[in-house]
């Protein structure tokens, strides 16, 4: 999947995530840019005003954009309002009065994976946990989820070592900020993420921002199984002949293809 991120490669040593990173206003690099993660707590005033002085001009230009084009509820092809997005809001499980942002492409520039075996060799580690907390706020301005993964084991390693406390931001988004409802969904990310689900996280491509070490994964690097033990696999692994059925036999592929690749 994406998994859920977009990661500069700098050679600085990164700071590790601490429990209160998801609360925290998360600059880049780049000083002079504006902030990369904004909690929803602090992305509004007390007068319900957004803080466009902290998500960015770019941030408020987009918003702008997307309201100028928002999707009009229709029944019939006579309803339809010239210009305007043709859906019927009844149909498209969409919610009335959200802004909505689709699938952020520029922030997943890598080919996907299409199997356990690329995914395990391409990945610097990779690592199953569960998740404690989620946190919703502005991701370079657009509406995200920060996940809070606690590390459980890891399952591959390449590299460095991972954490045991992973930050990962995820393009799924549900909330309000200030008078404005805020909404994100993207295909190539169909699972809706819950405190206490299971995952397998492979290494993203790198750490955003110099605060605190946020993981943004591309589309199938991350892989979820909720706590009904429904199993959420990436697009490109789901029609396989041998495709996992169960976390615990995606993990045992990918022990596996650690292995075979040590052979």
């Amino acid at each position: 999947m994406y998994a859920f991120l977009i990661l500069l490669a700098v050679s600085i040593t990164p700071i590790t995530a601490g429990p209160d990173t998801a609360r925290r206003i998360v600059h880049s690099r780049d000083a002079t840019a504006p902030a990369a993660w904004v909690p929803l707590s602090q992305a509004s005033t007390a007068k319900g005003e957004i803080r466009w002085d902290l998500l960015g001009e770019d941030a408020r230009e987009n918003f702008e954009r997307i309201l100028e084009n928002d999707l009009t509820q229709v029944t019939s092809a006579r309803e339809l309002t010239s210009g305007k997005s043709r859906y019927d809001l009844r149909m498209s499980g969409k919610l009335p009065g959200c802004v909505y942002y689709g699938p952020s492409y520029n922030h997943f520039a890598s080919e996907p994976r299409e199997s356990i075996q690329e995914l395990t060799r391409s990945a610097a580690w990779s690592v199953r946990g569960h998740v404690i907390a989620i946190t919703p706020g502005f991701f370079n301005g657009q509406p995200f989820s920060l996940l809070t993964v606690q590390t459980e084991r890891t399952l591959a390693i390449n590299g460095s070592q991972p954490d045991q406390i992973l930050q990962v931001l995820y393009p799924y988004a549900q909330f309000k900020a200030g008078a404005t409802s805020f909404c994100k969904d993207d295909y190539r990310f169909p699972h809706i993420p819950l405190i206490g689900d299971e995952l397998i996280v492979f290494a993203p491509r790198g750490e955003i921002g110099v605060e605190a070490t946020l993981l943004m994964p591309d589309r199938n690097y991350v892989i979820f199984e909720s706590g009904d033990h429904q199993l959420t696999l990436p697009r490109e692994l789901r029609f396989e002949d041998d495709a996992p059925r169960s976390l615990d036999a995606v993990e045992e592929a990918v022990r596996s293809s650690r292995r075979e690749t040590r052979r």
